[in-house]
Formats: structure tokens, sequence, C-alpha cells
């Protein structure tokens, strides 16, 4: 009897250790495939889903390019240029084209901030000739608002400087018409803005410099809006072109969602012509090209 308990409970100790370690063994297989599934599903939403649509969607394509939908900084008044650090700055808007309004805030010279005190607007418009201060023409890169932080320290320093600035946010940027942007778009929206200060200027548009300063995505911009305008003979007195790139087929070539080498027609050709420019171009600082 006593051999037979014995037998019984070795069996038993085998047969709970055969069953415990059989389902040892199916828990870390459905671990492994678990693991195994979420790694191999992950590596395709990450680096082959975003590709593809990146690849198939000119629409994605073009908002991840300009990036209107990443706000920076959050809650902006844009009516109260004050509460962002600036002081002598209006706020206002102009209709670039049916159904499309543009913000802008004009920043006065440091000399002019203390007379600007309980004026109107109409001192503001009329002190871009008054002053006979040089006109800044600010267009910003992708992303975020006119009220970014590096920007407004740009605005700052050019006031203390004794310039006039005026920066805008595209169609689709900020407090701006929320409309999806497009390179055409964005350039009529600048131009709009453009011939607005020259006709305040008036005679004095001959006088005073007025220098278009394009960041980034702005550089594009800029090239584009001035090389039409040289066409008309109503350049600017100069461009300045910080961080810029060659050309927006470029842009869609080398971004990191894209090995894509082929661009679809609709930007394949909108590269401006830099041989229309005839003005003087400053290149990170460096002079490319003098009207002189």
């Amino acid at each position: 009897m006593g051999l037979e308990l014995r037998n019984f409970l070795i069996g038993l100790t085998f047969g709970v250790t055969g069953t415990l370690c059989f389902a040892y063994y199916e828990y870390l297989r459905k671990q492994l495939h678990f693991t195994m599934t979420w790694a191999i599903g992950s590596t395709f939403v990450l680096y082959i889903v975003p590709p593809l649509l990146f690849y198939s969607s000119c629409f994605i394509r073009r908002h991840l390019i300009f990036l209107p939908f990443a706000l920076r900084p959050f809650w902006v008044n844009f009516d109260d240029p004050k509460s962002q650090g600036l002081e002598g700055t209006r706020n206002f808007y102009l209709t670039s084209e049916p159904g499309i309004q543009i913000g802008i805030w004009h920043i006065l010279p440091k000399s002019q901030v203390e007379k600007s005190i309980e004026k109107n607007d109409l001192f503001w418009e009329e002190s871009l000739s008054s002053s006979g201060r040089p006109i800044i023409f600010y267009l910003h890169g992708t992303s975020a608002s006119r009220a970014l932080g590096h920007r407004k320290e740009l605005y700052r320093l050019l006031q203390n400087l004794d310039y006039h600035v005026i920066a805008i946010d595209y169609r689709g940027y900020a407090d701006s018409t929320q409309v999806a942007p497009f390179e055409t778009g964005v350039v009529t929206d600048s131009t709009c803005v453009y011939k607005w200060i020259q006709s305040k200027l008036g005679k004095s548009r001959k006088i005073i410099p007025l220098i278009v300063w394009g960041h980034s995505l702005g550089t594009g911009v800029g090239c584009h809006m001035v090389s039409e305008l040289c066409l008309e003979n109503k350049g600017p007195t100069g461009l300045i072109l910080e961080s810029p790139f060659s050309n927006l087929r470029d842009q869609f070539k080398y971004h990191w969602l894209s090995t894509v080498s082929y661009v679809n027609q609709n930007t394949k050709n909108k590269t401006p012509n830099m041989c229309q420019i005839n003005t003087n171009i400053t290149l990170n600082g460096l002079l490319l090209q003098s009207a002189q």
C-alpha cells in the first residue's frame, strides 16, 4: 500500500509539473506571438503606411510641408500684440482674394513707438512713408504663426534697429482664413500685402528701402513673389533668404517621410526663375546678387 501511494504521488507530481510546464510554454508562445505581431504591426504602421500616404496623397504632402495645424504658441490674442511683448504694434487684416483674409502685424520702429500712443490706424499707415525708416516684409517658415517665440525676437531686434516690420500669416495659419494653403495661394497672399505696403509708400517707395525677408518656407514664397514682381518692375530693394531650400520639388523629394523622386505635375514646374529677380539677394548673410 505504501509503495502504491508513493508511486501515485510521484505520478501526480510529474503530471502536475508537466501540466504547469506545458501551460507556461503556451503562455510564452502566446506572449512571443503577441510581441512579434505588435512589433511587425508597429513597424508597418510607422515606417510603411506614412510614406505610402505621403506618396499617394497630394493633400497630405501639402499639409506636411506647410504644417498649418502645428499651432504654437497656443491661445494667442492677435488683436493684442502687447500681450506678446510687442510694443508699438497693431493687428489688422487684408483681403488677398474673395473669401481670404490675411492676419498682419505692423511693428513700428523704436523712434515711432511713443508717437503712436492713442493714435488711430491712419497713423500707422502714414508712418510707413512719413517716418523715412526702412521696411522689412517678413515671410515666416513652416508651421506655427507670426507669434512664435524666435519670430517675435527678430521683430524686437529689427524694431530696436529702427525698422518697420510687416509680419503676416498665410491662409490656413493662425487667425487668417482657415483653408488649405498651397503655393500659388500663399504667394497671392504675400503679393497682396506687398502691394498694399507699396500703395502706402506712394512716391516715397523710390526713396524708402523695402526689403523682403523670407525664412525657410518663406524663402520659396519670397522668391516666387519677387520674381513675378520684378517682371512688373515692382521689385523690392532687396531680398533676404534665411535657411532657404532649392525648390519645392526637392522639399517633397527629401522630406523624411518620402524617398519618392517623382512629384506630380501640380508641383513639378512651380520653381520660380531666379534669373527674373533683378534686386539685391542676401543668402544667410552672404550677398549673392547686387542690383547695381
